[in-house]
């Protein structure tokens, strides 16, 4: 039977560190798991000033490949000098149809530095390659792939502007489209976003501004047929959020 790793980024389990480059407690930041390996990317550092609020380029992996306590340490990886992103927070990634890809979309950075809409990263290799793309750059999003296509819903836009777009890229072809937004969820970025049995896509919360959504209705989106549904929750109803994770 396989097990099933949820990591939530508040590390509750002890980190060794001895003779390893700690990473900075952080948000904001990119978390994908690509067999069996965890890999760390981007964010902000937690209370800082604003000249100074990127991580840094630090690239980081934990290994889960060996059944482990709760109660021992976990290694890390330090991969950092291999990364050609730039410093960024608010980024999105999804894993390539290889398997063995991790795709990184978006996210924000020093207006000063050039950073591409869409970078790619082989774990087997351990090499990363920028695609220069002209579609729009956006921050804020959940990225979900659903049979190779990487669907992003919303975001906070360059222009500065909270948005309910839908995008997709074909991650096969690399071709870019923009899908149905009719009946679906207001402009929003920060949301709750997990990809059903039945490949329909749940959104839910979120914020606009400093505004965060309620947790009483849910979006689903259609992968199949481009369609938009929305549907009441009930029971006891979270308080409206943002800047959750989902996971099914």
């Amino acid at each position: 039977m396989n097990s099933i790793y949820v990591v939530l980024w508040i590390l509750i389990i002890q980190v060794n560190c001895q003779n390893k480059t700690l990473p900075l407690q952080r948000k904001h930041h990119t978390a994908t798991f690509i067999n069996n390996k965890l890999y760390i990317l981007g964010g902000n550092v937690i209370f800082a000033e604003e000249d100074k609020k990127f991580v840094g380029k630090g690239f980081f992996s934990l290994d889960f490949s060996t059944k482990f306590k709760t109660t021992q340490e976990l290694s890390w990886n330090d991969m950092t000098n291999d990364n050609i992103v730039p410093a960024h927070s608010g980024a999105t990634t999804v894993k390539g149809v290889d398997d063995k890809t991790l795709i990184l979309y978006g996210g924000s950075h020093f207006k000063s530095e050039r950073m591409s809409l869409i970078y790619n990263y082989d774990t087997i290799d351990n090499r990363w390659n920028e695609l220069n793309e002209s579609y729009p750059h956006r921050s804020g999003i959940t990225a979900i792939n659903c049979d190779s296509i990487m669907y992003l819903f919303g975001g906070f836009s360059k222009k500065e502007r909270t948005v309910n777009e839908m995008l997709y890229l074909n991650l096969q072809t690399l071709q870019w489209g923009i899908a149905s937004s009719i009946n679906g969820p207001d402009p929003r970025m920060d949301y709750g976003a997990v990809l059903l049995l039945d490949k329909n896509i749940m959104y839910l919360g979120g914020r606009r501004g400093p505004k965060s959504s309620s947790l009483s209705q849910v979006f689903l989106y259609n992968t199949t047929s481009d369609k938009w549904i929305s549907r009441g929750t009930s029971g006891s109803i979270p308080s409206n959020r943002y800047g959750f994770s989902a996971v099914l």
